[in-house]
């Protein structure tokens, strides 16, 4: 049997804060990558994590930045090509061009996580731990800029879309798009912002449980912890 890559944490201030039961992406990842028996850290794993987070803000940098694109071409367009002050038309493109920003102020923040967490690759894992529980808020408000431009962007259009299509079909287009963020809204927070855990056989009643339920059989292990 290959012999694991183990380090023992002495610190009980941060065994504390690894057994802490946050429920952030970093706090159930790092957990993963610890023995609550032995207080032995898996590094293999730890790494593993590392480059976890790193991907994930690379493409949240990413999608930033092609929002941040459009929306920048929406407004150049908008200059370049239209006529109309309406006020409707105004309020349309001042969304738009306060989503720009937003856009890119996320771009920065993911941006900062990628470069920290790569500065971070080898310092010791307590020094990584702390830093990570220090900053993460400031880390997961990428997340939600995400998010709100995704409103930046979407709003504008529901908007300009009665100028394109007329009122009826632009209705029906609002009413499309209400219905696609009720779902999208649920998904995301069923399946990410929940505490995840199930039972079988399947149940309907435990899908549509929003928030999930601890005492089921199947659960994360950070949520084991008593």
């Amino acid at each position: 049997m290959e012999e694991k890559n183990l380090y023992k944490i002495e610190d009980p201030e941060v065994i504390s804060l690894i057994k802490s039961k946050s429920s952030t992406y970093f706090d159930i990842l790092f957990y993963n990558c610890f023995d609550k028996d032995t207080n032995e850290l898996d590094l293999d794993k730890f790494n593993a994590s590392i480059d976890d987070i790193i991907e994930v803000y690379n493409m949240l940098f990413d999608l930033g930045l092609n929002l941040a694109g459009f929306q920048f071409i929406g407004l150049f367009l908008q200059e370049t090509g239209s006529t109309s002050t309406t006020l409707d038309v105004k309020f349309a493109y001042f969304i738009l061009s306060v989503g720009y920003l937003v856009a890119m102020f996320g771009v920065l923040l993911s941006f900062i996580t990628v470069e920290y967490f790569r500065g971070c690759r080898y310092e010791s894992p307590e020094f990584i731990l702390v830093g990570t529980n220090t900053y993460k808020w400031i880390f997961k408000f990428s997340d939600i800029i995400l998010y709100a431009n995704c409103f930046f962007f979407l709003a504008p259009i529901n908007i300009l879309i009665h100028k394109s299509v007329g009122h009826y079909f632009g209705y029906v287009f609002n009413a499309f798009c209400i219905v696609l963020l009720l779902i999208g809204t649920f998904l995301h927070t069923r399946i990410i912002v929940s505490r995840q855990a199930y039972d079988l056989p399947f149940s309907w009643k435990l899908l549509f449980s929003l928030w999930g339920n601890k005492k089921r059989k199947y659960n994360r292990q950070l949520y084991k912890i008593q």
